[in-house]
């Protein structure tokens, strides 16, 4: 995806693969935008939101992880 200037991504939020986000979009929390240019498409499911979650976690701890291995 490209996000041009001053664009804001709320956490939670969705921008599908391959989106073009012009200047100045706000997207909230909970919404998918996807095309070019990208446009609101539709709310997150529940269980969507929950593996965004999750996922974001599981990615900070691996992160952690390969720090503390780099600097061995």
């Amino acid at each position: 995806s490209i996000l041009m200037d001053d664009v804001l991504v709320e956490s939670n939020a969705l921008v599908a693969a391959g989106s073009l986000v012009t200047s100045g979009k706000r997207i909230k929390t909970g919404e998918v935008w996807a095309g070019n240019p990208a446009v609101f498409t539709r709310r997150l499911s529940k269980g969507e939101s929950k593996f965004i979650e999750t996922s974001s976690r599981r990615y900070k701890s691996l992160a952690k992880d390969y720090v503390q291995i780099a600097k061995h």
